[in-house]
């Protein structure tokens, strides 16, 4: 069974900073997301989010922006 690895943020009140407090792996968003909240759970969150790790794009890794990329748009 392929597993993919989750990132776990957490925010500890309404308006905190999201913090990335460890990583799950699981077969599916809907495990992850139950696994996340039992290794987890010893704080009362006010939120709690999961992401792919294949997902999150390394902003360092980037080249330097093209002329498209900060072309902006007038409404």
């Amino acid at each position: 069974m392929n597993t993919t690895r989750y990132a776990v943020f957490t925010r500890q009140r309404p308006g905190d900073d999201l913090v990335m407090v460890g990583s799950v792996n699981a077969p599916s968003d809907r495990l992850a997301r139950i696994n996340a909240r039992e290794m987890y759970d010893e704080e009362d969150w006010a939120k709690m989010l999961i992401v792919d790790e294949s997902e999150l794009i390394d902003v360092q890794a980037l080249e330097e922006p093209t002329a498209a990329d900060t072309e902006v748009v007038s409404g």
